[in-house]
């Protein structure tokens, strides 16, 4: 009975040992379980971490691409800015050619001018200091009716060179008629009245450029011969 209960003992230690086994082979395969469970819990939270670092930098990105195409559109937009400013530029240069032209022409037109008036005025002087001719008589007009033939002096009107009216002239001068006044310095003037005023001395003529401008308020005397 002994070497039974030996048996049954030694079966026993087997049996516990093997259980002890088998418990701890479990208490680590729970262990490995519970670490890879966490270890998928991690995997799984780094996953959704790459999700959104990737959502982020495609949300990025999409930004730098909305701003690249308005940096685009806006060089686009500069570019056509700076191609107009530069076509201002160009015609306020051409303008600013043209007007300088213009201010240079004229500027030769008032030399010219200047160049003339002292030529005019060296002649004027030259005419005052000259003795005065006897009279000249271009005019022969009968004179009217209870006058007598005489000198009269005629204020001639100028502008531009041209003689526009004469005042004191309407006594006489007949409209259509052409008539010849000499000038000083020897100068002829044929004209003839276009319309004379009733209320006011004066005759107009036919505007007629000369050879010379004359200077406004310039007397001319007239003689009439019956």
């Amino acid at each position: 009975m002994g070497w039974i209960t030996g048996v049954i003992s030694a079966f026993a230690v087997l049996a516990l040992s093997a259980a002890i086994v088998q418990s701890e082979r479990l208490r680590v395969a729970h262990v490995e379980v519970a670490t890879l469970q966490e270890r998928e819990s991690q995997a799984v939270s780094l996953q959704a971490q790459l999700q959104e670092s990737f959502n982020q930098a495609q949300r990025e990105q999409e930004r730098l691409a909305r701003q690249l195409s308005g940096a685009e559109a806006d060089l686009i937009e500069s570019k056509a800015r700076q191609a107009a400013l530069q076509g201002d530029v160009a015609q306020l240069q051409r303008d600013l050619e043209a007007t300088q032209a213009k201010l240079e022409q004229r500027e030769e037109t008032l030399n010219d001018r200047e160049l003339r008036l002292a030529r005019l005025r060296a002649e004027l002087e030259r005419q005052l200091q000259t003795p005065a001719a006897p009279a000249a008589a271009p005019v022969a007009v009968a004179p009217q009716a209870g006058q007598s033939p005489a000198e009269c002096e005629v204020l001639a009107r100028s502008r531009n060179g041209k003689v526009i009216a004469l005042e004191n002239a309407e006594a006489y001068f007949a409209q259509g008629e052409t008539y010849t006044l000499q000038l000083p310095g020897g100068e002829e003037l044929r004209f003839h009245p276009t319309r004379l005023a009733q209320d006011a001395a004066v005759g107009w003529i036919e505007p007629l450029e000369l050879s010379s401008a004359l200077d406004p308020g310039i007397k001319l005397s007239l003689y009439f011969t019956p």
